[in-house]
């Protein structure tokens, strides 16, 4: 479901898609909110929000999606590069080691494709957890 369409915003740091991402979390209800939810945030060629994607809907503990889900609508979209994005609603920004194994897989999958993964972010209410692969955090800039 596009959540979001042709945003006037450009995706040029983790801040940017994870403030995104937890303005759409903020804006739903309580029971939604404390379910582990599944983002692509779709971006044009100068790295401009095409839409943002709710993909999945999981538990209060996780979320299952697969490439053909991801990939769809960045394929229909002509989309160039994706940001894929997930909340944690324990709170735990840690990625779980299902988390790091699935964006090695995802990012694979993008690059047969050409669609480039550009990130993968962790968003919880204290802050976010960017680039599993590289381990980094921060504050939410909203």
């Amino acid at each position: 479901m596009i959540l979001r369409e042709n945003i006037d915003i450009k995706i040029n740091a983790a801040n940017k898609a994870a403030g995104l991402i937890y303005e759409i979390i903020k804006e739903e209800d309580k029971i939604t909110a404390d379910r582990e939810q599944f983002f692509v945030i779709a971006l044009d060629p100068q790295t401009k929000v095409k839409y943002v994607e709710l993909v999945a809907m999981g538990t209060a503990t996780e979320c299952h999606t697969a490439a053909p889900e991801i990939f769809r609508r960045a394929i229909e979209k002509r989309a160039v590069q994706i940001v894929l994005a997930h909340n944690h609603p324990s709170g735990d920004q840690t990625p779980s080691e299902h988390d790091i194994k699935f964006t090695e897989r995802i990012t694979k999958a993008g690059d047969i494709i050409g669609i480039e993964v550009v990130d993968h972010i962790i968003v919880t209410n204290d802050g976010f957890y960017t680039s599993i692969m590289h381990g980094n955090r921060g504050k939410v800039d909203v």
